[in-house]
């Protein structure tokens, strides 16, 4: 998965260029490259028919705005979507580290507490006590 979010008006740009490759290369991005190729795909259709029913300026009047506007809203709303999530999944990875962090702070006290009660009991010397002390506080 793609780990930086993805800026929005690059996006817009190769949507807005009415080629099925820059379209295509902008679905890619967000990872929504089968539903955004059946999208410009379908826009394509729509103003290829457009273009053969009309006469020639008219059809392309027609069909030039279909060909930009929706793929372009798709990819505009998507790659919102994308970043949105891949800001909440690095939101959720850093407060798992933060938590990680926080037990392994109690682990390492309960455990320190647990020598410190050996050693007064008499059940390790000075010597195991310091060495199994310096594995605790790394």
């Amino acid at each position: 998965m793609n780990t930086k979010p993805i800026g929005l008006t690059g996006q817009t740009v190769l949507a807005l260029i009415p080629s099925l490759i820059t379209q295509l290369i902008a679905f890619s991005r967000i990872q929504k490259l089968k539903d955004g190729g059946l999208i410009s795909l379908g826009t394509f259709g729509v103003s290829i028919g457009t273009q053969m029913i009309l006469p020639f300026p008219y059809g392309i009047m027609i069909a030039l705005p279909i060909i930009m506007a929706i793929p372009t809203h798709y990819v505009r709303k998507w790659t919102r979507q994308f970043n949105d999530n891949l800001s909440y999944a690095q939101e959720s990875s850093s407060q798992i580290s933060d938590n990680m962090s926080d037990i392994n702070k109690e682990q390492n006290a309960k455990s320190l507490k647990i020598l410190k009660e050996r050693l007064a009991r008499g059940d390790i010397s000075k010597e195991e006590y310091d060495e199994l002390k310096k594995e605790f506080e790394l």
